[in-house]
């Protein structure tokens, strides 16, 4: 163990000039980047698109939506049809950035999590730390809880053909966006760029001395 450590040693200091040259170049590399854009912003809080909506059943006096309209509204029929329906009109490549990474049941379980139905609303809610396009989710918000809105009621007309579903009102709620200090930005990346540079150097030259010494 002790010769191991006395063979790193002597290696990192031999080539120890080296090592903090490259380590200067990486972070050089990452500052000079990030020097180049004009823009330090990030986005915080979820994605939000709510639909207040009523039902309208003669056979119920309710106007929210019941626990047994739930379960049918939660199916994977209902999600299946939406998403077989509208496939063409959006790409949820934009909406879930992984999307493309889902298969099968997968795609039903994400929807279960996303498009999800209580008393009065349909919400579709993309988390903060999910890919997302958020500018083409503002543009096609309302149409999306609209269109989900749509195919529920054509689900529940399939056991209760009477039933409506009325959308009351929708509410669209935005990331914000966040300006960040460029000074902190670039301190932060010439650190990250220093210490991979210097990492990479010396595994470089470890690696090349254990070969050598073989």
């Amino acid at each position: 163990m002790n010769n191991r450590y006395e063979f790193f040693k002597r290696v990192f200091l031999r080539k120890i000039c080296i090592i903090i040259l490259v380590a200067f170049i990486g972070a050089g590399a990452l500052i000079l980047e990030k020097s180049l854009m004009s823009d330090f912003m990030v986005q915080t809080g979820d994605f939000v698109i709510t639909a207040l909506v009523k039902i309208d059943d003669p056979d119920s006096k309710n106007s929210y939506i019941e626990p047994d309209y739930k379960k049918i509204l939660e199916s994977n029929e209902n999600y299946s049809d939406f998403l077989s329906s509208y496939d063409n009109k959006y790409d949820f490549n934009k909406v879930y950035g992984d999307w493309k990474t889902l298969k099968g049941i997968k795609k039903y379980e994400w929807m279960r999590k996303h498009f999800t139905i209580a008393d009065v609303e349909f919400v579709v809610q993309i988390k903060e730390n999910e890919p997302k396009d958020v500018d083409y989710l503002s543009k096609n918000a309302d149409n999306l809880v609209t269109d989900f809105v749509g195919q529920s009621e054509k689900t529940v007309k399939m056991v209760q053909p009477q039933a409506q579903l009325k959308i009351v009102n929708t509410a669209i709620i935005l990331p914000e966006n966040v300006s960040l200090s460029k000074g902190k930005v670039i301190t932060k990346y010439g650190i990250i760029g220093f210490i991979l540079g210097g990492c990479l150097a010396t595994a470089v030259f470890f690696i090349k001395a254990l070969g050598k010494q073989r």
